[in-house]
């Protein structure tokens, strides 16, 4: 109900970006789901980023919902994997907009709270 709100408030311009990171996330969800129920974890990683993969190149250009200055145009699928912790999150990978820029990594998990993961990322950059 708010996102019609927004939406209607916004503009057609901004109400498409809103769409795209909302499909987006319900990519990376249904990614992070399959992942952490499968046997084979790193086989459906790399089977189920197809899909993420595809809608990153075909919109063009995305904002990531976590950061929306952050444009995004492209996944580096080989540099993308998972923590081996409970919810198995995803660490995902996407080619920023500007070639010069770095990549924007991504931490996405399902159903859990994420401050144990970034104290452990901060405790690997040390």
């Amino acid at each position: 109900l708010m996102f019609v709100a927004l939406a209607s408030v916004a503009g057609d311009a901004l109400y498409q970006e809103f769409k795209k990171q909302e499909e987006l996330v319900k990519v990376m969800t249904s990614l992070a789901e399959k992942v952490k129920e499968a046997k084979d974890k790193d086989a459906t990683l790399r089977q189920e980023l197809v899909p993420l993969h595809h809608m990153v190149e075909i919109k063009g250009r995305l904002l990531l919902p976590y950061n929306p200055s952050v444009e995004v145009v492209g996944l580096d699928m080989k540099s993308c994997s998972y923590f081996t912790s409970n919810a198995f999150p995803l660490k995902l990978v996407f080619k920023n907009s500007n070639p010069r820029a770095d990549s924007h990594y991504v931490i996405y998990k399902v159903g859990d709270d994420l401050r144990q993961d970034m104290l452990t990322l901060q405790m690997i950059r040390i």
